[in-house]
């Protein structure tokens, strides 16, 4: 009796159990993934827009390309290497039936070169005008998407993908860069040589004319009829790969808990399966081309037998004048390219639509609110000192993340003194973040103000009010660079200045010069990190701790000397030792500036001048730790059972 339990659990621990038991795991994590990206796809195909591509996307291309001018210039440039060409053919056609003499063959040779000649040049200037106007365009766009994108606010990034934002600057804007701009090109210079080639046929064969408006309203009609479904497919495309681009961001950041699950093989299946989805989008955009390249050639051949037609009827007409044979030689030759030209006027006519589509899409974050102004004319008259004091006041202030969610302030009034010490503790979801997030205005107050020395933080533009807050976040943030690109990314200190305040934070030490007690105490604790400020930085700081990345973002912090200093949880995720360093920076090099100090821990705030017991999006304690401690309440009960912890 006693031997069944162990059996059962040699059984339970047996390879195939846990094949079993990690194969589970993986459909039940497929399911919940599959879902998500059917959620994302479906909330981008609401965004979609749909039927033809607006011609206010056309006009904002244009618009960034140059404008008006730039686009008469275009046409004016197709035009006249268009008409070249048709001089260069009939010029042959005029040869063919004068020249005679040698002295007249060179004649005829040197007006046919010169005529040749200006083709070259004509068509070098249009393709370096459609070139730098397409550049133009791209660079424009791109700006403004960047732009558009860094000045949005906080609500936006929490409601919209990561694979949704790479989308739009990765494949939208390579389509815009590339494709554009070549497709423009090849849609202009057919759709001219198509005209030409009518204008031709039509003024050496006028009876061409009979049969020329039946065959354009079979060409317009097969080409709206196919452009409706090529453009569709081409929007379905660009819709199926954001969640391929998020999915593949996603399988980068936890390649390694991937391999350590041994859930290799589950997203290799969803890789395979949106591939698949994405594939399907573009085999049938190839069957739709095919569909209509058979039309097209029925037509280039319809258009080829009336020429002839036409031909024999002028000629006809004409009482069989010699002269006329080479004119409808020229006619005939240009009815033999049309088909091809049909073929790609119709092509790059739904390429150009297609790819239009990204520019429609790149659009659509132009409509995305924007934070408040960057900078305003009060910042000025505020001098280059403010906030020299520090002092904070929070009147009524109500704060909600998105309209329609609840709020996560209710009413805050509180009123910190100038270069005061104050630490906020609270539980989770009490409105620790959100004050912090408040004064920086990422999110911005539904009503009440925010004072910092009696100003109102609204009438201050969000660069000025930004840099003069030093902000040290839970979560580092480090770039691939140098350790001096991280610290000083617009290189306004000096490399002494930056060896200060990494020896100040411990990750430096020059041991021929003179250091102070806090130095030499850090020294002491732990070896110097950083040799030099080139030193190299990985992406995400993956080359140092998370102690280390910690305390570089610390001195990014030193370099600001801003009399505001917020601290969100900064010591949640570091070794104590780190966390007391951090503490007796604050106390010496911020004696001076107001210190705002968010904090898990307990023990981290006890000695600050004053504690901020969070409740419910309310100040509900706030005086000195000893007070506090005496009088009985929520932060006695938070120490207590931090205590026991």
């Amino acid at each position: 009796p006693k031997k069944s339990p162990k059996r059962a659990s040699v059984k339970a621990d047996s390879p195939d159990v846990k094949t079993q038991l990690i194969k589970k795991l993986d459909d039940e994590t497929e399911k919940d993934s599959d879902i998500i990206v059917k959620g994302l796809m479906t909330d981008e195909l609401k965004e979609r827009e749909v039927g033809h591509v607006s011609r206010k996307v056309y006009v904002a291309w244009a618009k960034a390309a140059g404008g008006t001018w730039v686009g008469i210039l275009i046409i004016l440039c197709f035009g006249a290497v268009e008409g070249i060409n048709v001089l260069s053919k009939w010029w042959l056609t005029y040869w063919s039936q004068h020249g005679s003499s040698e002295s007249g063959e060179i004649q005829f040779l040197a007006v046919y070169a010169a005529i040749n000649l200006a083709v070259i040049i004509t068509t070098f200037i249009r393709v370096v005008i459609v070139m730098l106007a397409g550049l133009r365009a791209s660079r424009r766009l791109f700006e403004e998407l960047l732009d558009v994108v860094l000045r949005a606010p906080m609500s936006f990034f929490d409601t919209t993908p990561i694979g949704r934002i790479l989308n739009r600057f990765s494949k939208d804007m390579y389509t815009i860069d590339e494709n554009l701009v070549s497709t423009l090109r090849s849609y202009l210079s057919t759709i001219f040589s198509v005209v030409s080639t009518i204008l031709v046929i039509s003024s050496i064969t006028p009876w061409f004319t009979v049969c020329l408006i039946p065959i354009i309203i079979f060409y317009v009609s097969q080409q709206m009829y196919f452009n409706i479904t090529y453009r569709e497919l081409k929007r379905m495309d660009s819709v199926i790969r954001s969640p391929l681009y998020a999915l593949l961001g996603e399988t980068l950041d936890g390649v390694s808990t991937i391999r350590a699950f041994g859930a290799e093989q589950s997203l290799l299946r969803r890789l395979v399966d949106m591939l698949n989805k994405q594939q399907n989008a573009y085999f049938l955009t190839c069957t739709a081309q095919c569909w209509l390249a058979i039309r097209l050639e029925i037509i280039g051949t319809f258009i080829i037998l009336f020429a002839c037609l036409s031909a024999v009827l002028q000629h006809g007409s004409h009482g069989g004048d010699a002269g006329f044979a080479g004119l409808a030689g020229l006619a005939i030759s240009f009815a033999l390219s049309v088909t091809q030209s049909l073929n790609w006027s119709v092509r790059m006519a739904s390429d150009m639509e297609a790819n239009m589509v990204a520019v429609e899409r790149v659009e659509q974050y132009r409509k995305i609110p924007s934070e408040a102004a960057r900078a305003l004319d009060k910042d000025v008259a505020l001098g280059p000192y403010w906030p020299s004091l520090g002092a904070i006041r929070f009147e009524n202030a109500k704060l909600r993340y998105r309209p329609g969610l609840p709020l996560v302030l209710k009413g805050l009034n509180l009123y910190i003194p100038a270069r005061s010490k104050v630490g906020i503790c609270g539980r989770t979801g009490a409105g620790k973040s959100s004050l912090c997030l408040a004064l920086m205005r990422i999110v911005e107050l539904d009503t009440g103000s925010i004072k910092v020395d009696g100003v109102d933080i609204r009438t201050v533009g969000l660069s000025r009010l930004r840099s003069k807050i030093a902000v040290i976040p839970q979560d580092p943030v480090l770039f691939s660079g140098s350790v001096r690109t991280n610290l000083d990314p617009f290189n306004e200190f000096t490399d002494e200045r930056l060896y200060e305040v990494l020896g100040r934070v411990g990750l430096y030490v020059d041991r021929a010069a003179s250091s102070s007690s806090l130095s030499s105490m850090s020294e002491r604790q732990t070896s110097p990190v950083v040799k030099s400020v080139e030193d190299e930085v990985f992406e995400s700081g993956n080359n140092f701790s998370v102690g280390q990345r910690q305390l570089l973002v610390f001195a990014r912090a030193l370099l600001r000397g801003a009399n505001v200093v917020i601290m969100d949880e900064a010591t949640a995720a570091v070794d104590a030792d780190t966390d007391a360093r951090i503490q007796r920076v604050m106390r010496v090099d911020f004696q001076h500036a107001t210190c705002i100090t968010v904090a898990h821990r307990i023990n981290s705030i006890l000695d600050s001048d004053y504690i901020l017991v969070m409740d419910d999006g309310r100040a509900a304690e706030f005086d000195t730790p000893a007070n506090l401690l005496s009088r009985g309440g929520m932060f006695r009960d938070l120490v207590n059972a931090s205590k026991e912890a």
